[in-house]
């Protein structure tokens, strides 16, 4: 995302930042998340915003690293999703049936942890984290998956 993106849509909802403070969930499947979730996060840290980060394994400890020298960011270690493609045949089917079970477990925390969040929050962005978002707080989804192929 180049910075030229980031204040086209920062301008639009702009005007309603009352705190200062916002919610970042980023997917640890990978670093792709982390990697095009960090401008944003430090366009909001130099405007001055406190942002908790929620997110786990190697997305957390790369987030941690380049974000060290800001003193308005908190992290927050909460357990992402298993990898849902993966394994072939009847071991695709088997991962993918403990995968939804762990999955719905995994919502489930998610929809308590961000029911006791603080109500202060501007905005709430996840980067492939469905479920961490609040009803009557803005909050944006990012993913870049429209449809899951099963494989024959």
């Amino acid at each position: 995302m180049t910075q030229k993106s980031i204040e086209k849509i920062s301008n639009i909802i702009w005007n309603d930042f009352k705190y200062n403070k916002a919610l970042f969930a980023i997917s640890s499947l990978w670093l792709g998340h982390a990697t095009r979730t960090l401008p944003v996060i430090k366009y909001y840290l130099n405007k001055n915003f406190t942002i908790n980060i929620i997110s786990d394994w190697n997305a957390f400890n790369f987030l941690k690293e380049e974000l060290k020298d800001y003193k308005n960011v908190a992290f927050i270690k909460l357990k992402d999703y298993p990898p849902i493609e993966r394994g072939k045949w009847v071991m695709f089917y088997l991962y993918l049936i403990t995968d939804l079970l762990t999955i719905n477990k995994l919502i489930k925390k998610e929809n308590r942890f961000v029911k006791n969040l603080d109500k202060d929050l501007d905005f709430i962005f996840s980067d492939w984290r469905y479920w961490i978002y609040k009803k009557w707080t803005t909050s944006f989804l990012l993913s870049h998956q429209i449809s899951f192929i099963i494989p024959k």
